[in-house]
């Protein structure tokens, strides 16, 4: 079976793949198996690109951990997603997306809400991902999605 790791790039999900790949007797999953998915939004950190680079592709190559990234292809769902990565030994992350979070948001006059629902994260994650997925993905699999310890609601909705 598949196992797809929601990589959002964040603590908790690099937390989650970086004690699957060093502390293998952690968990019982085949990394050879293990899909790493990333939705770009076009607007992430330098910094997340530069760590992301030197410390978690390294490990994943030496693993051939398959990693996919991909970004919504503008501003309707219609619009689609472009693939911008799919490798086992990936070296670039492509933080730029190609339609940008923020392009849209300056566009439609608003700005991220700190609330829920997460919106910006639906239309610009889940969907994305969730496309791809219905696109390439044609077997049973387990998902896994790294939540803050804070988001308990967040993560009790997820797995319904």
């Amino acid at each position: 079976m598949i196992h797809i790791l929601n990589y959002g790039m964040g603590v908790e999900s690099t937390a989650i793949l970086l004690r699957w790949m060093l502390e293998e007797n952690t968990q019982s999953l085949d990394l050879s198996e293990l899909l790493v998915l990333t939705a770009q939004t076009g607007d992430e950190f330098e910094d997340t690109k530069e760590l992301v680079e030197t410390h978690i592709f390294p490990l994943m190559r030496e693993r051939e951990i398959r990693f996919v990234e991909a970004a919504r292809n503008g501003p309707s769902i219609r619009d689609g997603y472009i693939e911008l990565n799919d490798s086992r030994r990936p070296t670039t992350l492509h933080i730029e997306g190609e339609y940008r979070l923020s392009d849209n948001l300056i566009v439609s006059g608003t700005v991220p809400r700190l609330g829920r629902p997460h919106l910006c994260a639906i239309r610009f994650k889940g969907e994305v991902l969730d496309a791809w997925i219905k696109d390439n993905v044609d077997q049973p699999f387990g998902p896994y999605i790294g939540y803050n310890v804070d988001e308990t609601k967040r993560a009790d909705k997820s797995s319904d």
